[in-house]
């Protein structure tokens, strides 16, 4: 294998990721029926790993497929980091619910595990967002779970980039402030710290979780009640939080800047954050 070429786990072998194969009668290729998660290793080390797992855990529930063990997940983030010599990287694992060879009306067949490394790229200081079109459905079949069907999440991506903005922002069929197509959202009104409850529909972010308990432990209230959707763009400040985004600020909604773009608030969330990274492998 070359040195440039990159590894992937599959099923629990290494193997170069020009030479992995997955059936075509996969039921995440097919219908989309899969799970993942997204991790932000740093050192070497995946971040927060047993929450991720949980979470797995939770969406492959949801989604009627076995889960790996947390061993099996933890083993096979930790090989693909070392085959491909990382120490910032971004690693996913997936789960797939195997072939469906009798077409879309078939159960699964076993499920396939698939893990991923590559750098971590870098993130701005603060990003521009811009409101989605289309309502995220807070009592959908699938809310609340990290599954493989993403094209709406794309599609919303695509709509910000060609909108000069990094993320898209969901309200839900209520006219509530949801989430990010890949993020959550919290803002700042008044001095009062404010991001969507998860009966907004949300994703229950393990870095959203994560903020919200190094904002309780540094005396920072946060209110989860209902937001309506317009509030964003009212906001004195406002942040995103993922895994790769970590804590970041929010420049402007729909091309209008907010009266901070980096706010106070958020700067001290932001270093509270980073500091608690740095003390925290596995919290």
């Amino acid at each position: 294998m070359a040195s440039h070429e990159s590894c992937v786990w599959l099923n629990g072998r290494l193997e170069p990721s020009a030479q992995t194969r997955i059936s075509p009668w996969d039921a995440a290729f097919l219908v989309g029926c899969g799970a993942f998660e997204t991790l932000r290793a740093y050192g070497g080390k995946p971040f927060a790993i047993t929450r991720h797992w949980h979470r797995l855990e939770r969406s492959c529930g949801i989604l009627g497929l076995r889960p790996p063990t947390l061993e099996q997940f933890a083993s096979a983030m930790s090989d693909t980091l070392n085959a491909n010599k990382l120490q910032e990287a971004r690693v996913r694992f997936t789960v797939s619910g195997g072939e469906m060879l009798g077409g879309p009306a078939s159960s699964p067949g076993d499920e396939i595990f698939v893990c991923t490394a590559i750098p971590a790229a870098p993130t701005r200081e603060a990003d521009a967002v811009v409101m989605a079109p289309w309502p995220r459905n807070e009592r959908g079949a699938l809310t609340g779970a990290k599954t493989v069907s993403y094209a709406e999440n794309m599609v919303a991506l695509h709509h910000a980039r060609c909108n000069g903005a990094g993320e898209a922002i969901f309200a839900n069929t209520r006219n509530e402030l949801c989430e990010g197509a890949a993020s959550n959202v919290f803002l700042v009104r008044g001095g009062q710290l404010h991001t969507p409850p998860l009966s907004s529909g949300c994703l229950a972010g393990v870095t959203r979780e994560l903020t919200l308990e190094v904002c309780r432990t540094h005396g920072i209230s946060v209110s989860d009640e209902p937001l309506p959707a317009s509030a964003l763009v009212g906001a004195d400040e406002a942040f995103l939080t993922s895994s790769m985004r970590e804590v970041q600020a929010i420049a402007s909604v729909d091309g209008k800047p907010l009266s901070q773009s980096v706010g106070p608030l958020t700067r001290r969330v932001a270093g509270l954050f980073r500091d608690f990274v740095a003390s925290h492998a596995d919290p």
